[in-house]
């Protein structure tokens, strides 16, 4: 259970690794969480950035290869781990990865739902697949 907290805490590191690196691209100030409205209207650099950020974090935590305990939060860890398949599918590049998350910051927005964008990146990465 430690080990699964301390996954968490890396993705809240990596998204603000990401931000904070979207920010120096774009020249704009890093926040703790970002929003889907907000992410949606920066540019690329600052988009890539966040997507960089969240999905190092989460390829690291879900990683195979790291012992986890087994405990209340395997359910958790392995849904985690098949969002983290699934946002890897999303293509081949980081480019591809952004598009992808753009077009659900900017569908966030229309629907009034902003969100924490690394939520949205994580949650919705399964979307229309099968389960």
């Amino acid at each position: 259970m430690k080990k699964l907290m301390a996954g968490t805490m890396l993705v809240m590191v990596g998204v603000g690794i990401g931000a904070a690196v979207g920010a120096g691209v774009a020249g704009a100030n890093a926040r703790a969480f970002e929003v889907s409205s907000h992410i949606a209207t920066q540019n690329d650099g600052y988009q890539l950035g966040y997507v960089a950020g969240t999905y190092d974090a989460l390829q690291s935590i879900t990683d195979p290869n790291i012992n986890v305990p087994t405990g209340s939060g395997d359910r958790y860890l392995t849904w985690l781990r098949r969002q983290a398949g699934c946002l890897d599918s999303k293509g081949q590049t980081l480019g591809d990865i952004q598009a992808w998350a753009k077009y659900r910051w900017l569908m966030d927005s229309h629907q009034s739902q902003s969100g924490i964008a690394a939520s949205t990146l994580i949650a919705d990465a399964c979307d229309g697949q099968a389960q």
